[in-house]
């Protein structure tokens, strides 16, 4: 995970990585619990060989006790270059009856998107691909999971 730094504002209940990829489940760890953050800052070299530093802020929130409907979100910010990013949100979950069902919003910056109807098992992969990158330099993909608190 080099070039990342992270910050959080809820404890982590469980920080397990899985082949680069973060996964992350934050919140107080009842069932209730309804809001996954992260946050980290990403650097990397852009094809013009300058270090750029971007902000990228995901979330996650669903809490069944409330409603079926769960929300994501990420946010590119930083220097100018963050801007040319694509984002791109895939999620897991569970219908009523366990039914497995997908879903993903994507864009250029940022992403948001709502899935319904969820009862629970509610995962969402966030990543950013920066298009100024120099693949030959550096890591061009920022990845993280989050998850739920069971």
């Amino acid at each position: 995970m080099a070039g990342r730094s992270r910050a959080r504002t809820r404890a982590a209940a469980a920080l397990v990585p899985a082949a680069g990829v973060a996964v992350l489940a934050l919140g107080t760890g009842t069932a209730s619990a309804a809001f996954v953050q992260d946050e980290a800052e990403f650097t990397y070299t852009s094809t013009f060989g300058e270090k750029v530093t971007c902000l990228v802020a995901s979330t996650n929130e669903f809490d069944p006790a409330l409603d079926d409907v769960a929300f994501v979100s990420t946010v590119v910010s930083g220097d100018d270059e963050c801007a040319q990013s694509f984002v791109t949100i895939n999620v897991t979950y569970l219908l009523p009856g366990h039914r497995p069902a997908s879903g993903s919003a994507g864009g250029f910056g940022e992403a948001f998107g709502s899935f319904e109807p969820v009862a629970e098992d509610f995962r969402s992969e966030h990543l950013v691909d920066f298009l100024s990158c120099d693949l030959g330099r550096s890591d061009c993909r920022f990845e993280v999971t989050l998850v739920q608190p069971k």
